[in-house]
């Protein structure tokens, strides 16, 4: 005797012919996607080394002219709504206070009351536009309680928008007076 039992496994055939070609499909797929993220992480790597390439060209180019600013023979002091917001060493030597000392007050109460009228209308000549610029000489009271003499020369630089302020180069001529 022969006992012959038969299954149609037709269908089940047709899944798992679909399944390898979504199979093939999908990793084809991803063969493909990988390739697009290689090349788009080594243009990334690629980027990230042209900024840091940048970044250290920038950083040295600051390093230089902070240290021009620094070791200037003249006072350099940044104002900016009639505070201090920068001054170089000379500048703190010329003016006989510490910064935070400088930062704490407007600077016109730094300033001869007799010169304070001059020398707010000639600083608000100098904010109204950029590029406007202003020398004048006006009495200073220094840190030891005296007047000084200075020749201050302001210039607007809201035209550089990494400096916003008035910058006021600064000399003590009082001998020289």
């Amino acid at each position: 005797e022969i006992l012959c039992i038969g299954n149609d496994i037709t269908e089940q055939k047709n899944h798992e012919y679909l399944l390898e070609q979504c199979r093939s499909h999908l990793e084809a797929e991803v063969r493909v996607r990988t390739t697009q993220l290689t090349r788009a992480n080594e243009e990334l790597q690629q980027e990230i080394g042209e900024r840091k390439w940048t970044e250290q060209i920038l950083r040295g180019s600051e390093e230089k002219y902070r240290r021009v600013v620094e070791h200037a023979n003249e006072g350099i002091v940044v104002i900016q709504d009639d505070y201090f917001m920068y001054a170089n060493p000379k500048a703190l030597r010329i003016f006989g206070y510490e910064f935070a000392e400088l930062q704490s007050r407007p600077f016109t109460e730094f300033v001869h009351p007799d010169d304070q009228p001059a020398t707010t209308q000639a600083f608000q000549r100098v904010a109204a536009e950029p590029g406007n610029r202003v020398t004048l000489e006006v009495r200073f009271l220094h840190g030891d309680g005296g007047w000084r003499v200075l020749e201050v020369i302001g210039q607007n630089s809201l035209a550089d928008p990494a400096v916003c302020g008035i910058v006021v180069n600064a000399r003590d001529v009082s001998e020289r007076k």
